[in-house]
């Protein structure tokens, strides 16, 4: 999907700032030159969306994460081997 226009989806980055405030950036993908000798035709930029206080890291840790994906791989294979 990445190769039609919009079809990568929109990737964002956030800026840390020593001063507790953060900047969210998105990216966006334009067509450059088709026919660049090196064959690196996209150009990305990345442009300045919001500033706001950083907030608190409320994500998963990696270790809960993996867990789970272990136990529903788990989960998974049981039913895939089961009989019918």
């Amino acid at each position: 999907m990445a190769v039609f226009a919009a079809g990568g989806g929109t990737w964002m980055m956030e800026v840390l700032h020593a001063d507790g405030n953060s900047e969210f950036r998105a990216a966006r993908t334009s067509l450059g030159n088709r026919d660049a000798p090196d064959r690196r035709i996209w150009r990305m930029t990345m442009g300045l969306m919001s500033r706001r206080r950083t907030q608190e890291d409320r994500r998963r840790s990696l270790s809960a994460v993996t867990a789970d994906l272990d136990t529903c791989l788990k989960s998974i294979h049981a039913f895939a081997v089961r009989e019918h």
